[in-house]
This record gives C-alpha cells, sequence and structure tokens, in this order.
C-alpha cells in the first residue's frame, strides 16, 4: 500500500512496525520482521532519510516513528511535486 510513496516491501513492514511500539533497534526490529539486522538497518536509515522515522532521543541507535499524519502526509505531498 505505501509502495506509492516509493517505499519498498521491506521499508513498509519495517514503518508499520515501527508505529506499533515506542522504539526499535535494528537487532530488535530484525527479530519482529524475521530478517537479518543489516536489512532491518537498511529499511530503518531509509525510514529516517524520507522523514518516515528519527533516531530516538534515548539512543542513537533506537528508531522511532514519525506520526503517521503528518509524515505520510508530507511524503505524499513531495512525491506530488
Amino acid at each position: 500500500m505505501l509502495d506509492v510513496l516509493g517505499l519498498d516491501d521491506s521499508e513498509e513492514l519495517a514503518y508499520r512496525a515501527l508505529v506499533e511500539v515506542p522504539s526499535y533497534d535494528a537487532v530488535e526490529l530484525a527479530g519482529r520482521l524475521s530478517c537479518h539486522p543489516v536489512e532491518a538497518a537498511r529499511a530503518l536509515v531509509a525510514l529516517e532519510t524520507i522523514g518516515l522515522a528519527a533516531r530516538s532521543s534515548s539512543g542513537t541507535d533506537r528508531y522511532v516513528a514519525s506520526p503517521p499524519s503528518v509524515a505520510l502526509a508530507a511524503l505524499a505531498v513531495q512525491r506530488e511535486e
């Protein structure tokens, strides 16, 4: 569903998982998604790059989701332009 915004399957799964919890690091996310930590880390960095995630203030290796209503609207406008 979020592929229209430029996300691949792993990035979409990562974002959906991140929305459900306070924060994840790559190892925790990999466990949740049953993938390799390197793939999870790549997805987290990609989400951060496009504004769907940010590094947590509790640690630089932890990520939090940007609020969907704000992040997805901004990304949709960016894609539209």
